[in-house]
């Protein structure tokens, strides 16, 4: 009986592939790994290959992939045996004296991966920041599950400042060294990443082996540069219309795979993301694979300012949900009437240029910050009490009816990574509150959109 079959991965991780008696294709096979003309595990093909099937012309059946424990890297440079159970007794099903690749290197073919042609479904010519330059050029790149190093080369090939790869196998590891001398590698857990500021992060084929999945997405956004962005690719449950996990047997083990929405709705929850579109389908994926380009949200503030009397409260608290809002008035009262502001700077100057006069109304307290030159005190105290930790926060009161003040709030929120907002209330009920979008530096923040 003649017996078919392929290596696809062999790493300290595990060794699998597929094989199949064409003449018999619904057979189960018994198969054993050997090293040295010792046994040291068994398996069988009770793992679903789609891929293998297809290939062959084969429906209904398609249980034709194995698995067994990895080895070590000094057993892999040894010369290890694949044997299959026949009639006859036990025979070579493959031979290797050095490990299979998982990615194509310079396209030879030679890898369980299709890594040129995975590389052009990322599109990352749509993260060019300057026309003409190349993708990549002057970023710093994280690569988690970087395997052979395929992609840290493309993006020191693309431009990037500095490249970083990272695997937990140390057989990668030590592939990807000797392929890409100028980038760094270690041997550690995406977890074990506690710093560092990223403009780009490959995050490829790898989310599947991560049961915290939302948390790890979280704990990566932290990593991200502001205006950074994870390129994410993953297998997605598309037929399903919900928020759900399906299991799937893989060759390599049971593996969770998200629905497209709550990857979309809960898992990426932290990011603002665009759909790239699909990747390429490769041996072993149980389900299709897409691309995302995921931004971490940017928090927001919103400035709301008007004429006095004219409902900044009323609509600040709908906005912000009678949660996350803030009053300039309250700031005011509290630095020009209470002693538990005594000690900060802008209070003692108050207390002092005051004496004994007492203001009551917020216009009058706003006023009188403007005539003593404290508006950069004051807009630097309120950004230390705004809740700049949540998505959304909503500022009104009299102190954002002056222009120098909304414009000084707003270039300190702006070089804290925030987005700025203007919200302006017309003088009449018939006339429409227009708002001034975030500006750039060295721009004009006064324009309004209707």
């Amino acid at each position: 009986m003649i017996i078919s079959g392929h290596i696809d991965v062999a790493s300290p991780e595990l060794i699998s592939g597929w094989a199949i008696a064409p003449s018999n294709p619904g057979m189960l096979l018994n198969l054993r790994l050997c090293l040295g003309g010792r046994e040291i595990g068994r398996s069988t093909t009770a793992i679903d290959r789609p891929d293998v099937a297809e290939h062959f012309g084969i429906t209904g059946h398609r249980k034709f992939g194995f698995v067994f424990p990895g080895l070590a890297s000094d057993q892999l440079r040894q010369r290890f045996e694949i044997e299959v159970l026949t009639q006859n007794g036990w025979q070579p099903l493959i031979q290797r004296s050095t490990p299979s690749r998982y990615q194509s290197i310079d396209g030879d073919g030679d890898g369980a991966s299709n890594s040129q042609n995975k590389l052009e479904a990322l599109r990352l010519g749509e993260l060019v920041t300057e026309p003409g330059s190349p993708p990549l050029r002057g970023k710093r790149i994280l690569d988690l599950g970087c395997n052979e190093g395929f992609f840290c080369r493309e993006a020191l090939n693309q431009g990037a400042a500095s490249v970083h790869g990272v695997d937990r196998s140390s057989h990668f590891i030590e592939a990807a060294r000797k392929l890409v001398p100028n980038a760094t590698f270690t041997n550690e857990s995406w977890w074990d990443l506690r710093s560092g500021q990223y403009d780009v992060i490959f995050f490829l084929s790898a989310i599947h082996y991560e049961d915290r999945q939302r948390e790890l997405l979280h704990h990566l956004s932290g990593l991200l540069a502001p205006g950074g962005t994870l390129v994410l690719e993953c297998g997605l449950w598309l037929s399903a219309p919900n928020q759900a996990w399906h299991v799937i047997q893989r060759h390599d083990g049971p593996m969770r795979y998200p629905t497209k929405m709550h990857l979309e709705n809960t898992l990426l929850a932290d990011y603002s993301i665009r759909y790239i579109g699909p990747s390429v389908m490769q041996s072993g994926d149980p389900v299709p694979r897409h691309v995302y380009h995921c931004r971490r949200k940017n928090k927001s503030v919103i400035l709301v300012h008007g004429e006095s009397g004219i409902g900044k409260t009323a609509i600040t608290r709908q906005i912000a949900h009678n949660q996350n809002s803030y009053s300039t008035d309250d700031l005011l009262h509290r630095l020009f009437n209470e002693q538990t502001m005594n000690g900060l700077p802008i209070r003692s100057t108050i207390v002092k240029k005051l004496q004994h006069t007492h203001l009551d109304s917020a216009v009058e307290m706003a006023s009188k910050i403007i005539e003593l030159g404290l508006v950069k005190d004051f807009c630097a105290l309120m950004v230390q009490e705004l809740p700049l930790d949540l998505e959304l926060t909503v500022v009104e009161g009299q102190a954002l009816s002056d222009p120098d003040v909304r414009r000084e709030l707003m270039d300190l929120l702006r070089h804290r990574g925030v987005s700025a907002w203007e919200l302006t209330l017309g003088s009449t009920p018939a006339t429409s509150p227009s708002i001034a979008p975030p500006s750039a530096p060295g721009t004009d923040s006064s324009q309004s959109l209707a």
